[in-house]
């Protein structure tokens, strides 16, 4: 039987991984509380001291992390600064980071959350390090379902 520990140090371990094996500044790991319907902040690993801005969350379907979830589908971003029509959270600018990537979380009934990483580079991300984020993600939707079928 697993518990709620166990859950928790699954987050802590796909944020570190990723934070490891890509090199990002900042791994957000978003998961949908059915409740309120809003994607809130679960485990964050990178940067440190984020603005209080950065845990809000975002409600289903807002915003790019929304789309994400919603469509299941992966958003890059190369250079945050130069997206005319872009959503991007205003914290993040101030942190003067660069560019930003997202990939779904998605169980084998839905879709329950993100991963977004935002880098202080420009053009950081790319289809190389996105499959390790996208194989994460899976591995953890896997993970998130054989725990609540349990």
């Amino acid at each position: 039987c697993q518990s709620e520990t166990d859950l928790q140090t699954i987050r802590e371990e796909l944020v570190n991984t990723l934070l490891r094996l890509i090199r990002p500044s900042l791994v957000m790991l978003y998961e949908l509380d059915e409740e309120t319907n809003r994607l809130q902040v679960i485990q964050q690993g990178g940067i440190k001291n984020l603005p209080d801005a950065a845990a809000q969350g975002y409600t289903f379907g807002e915003g790019i992390p929304g789309w994400v979830m919603q469509n299941q589908n992966i958003v890059i971003l190369p250079e945050i600064s130069k997206e005319p029509y872009l959503q991007t959270d205003p914290w993040a600018k101030a942190l003067d980071l660069r560019s930003y990537a997202a990939v779904p979380v998605i169980t084998p009934e839905k879709s329950i959350g993100i991963i977004a990483m935002y880098s202080h580079e420009a053009n950081f991300f790319q289809d190389s390090n996105l499959l390790i984020a996208q194989l994460a993600a899976q591995l953890y939707g896997l993970s998130l379902a054989n725990l609540t079928s349990k």
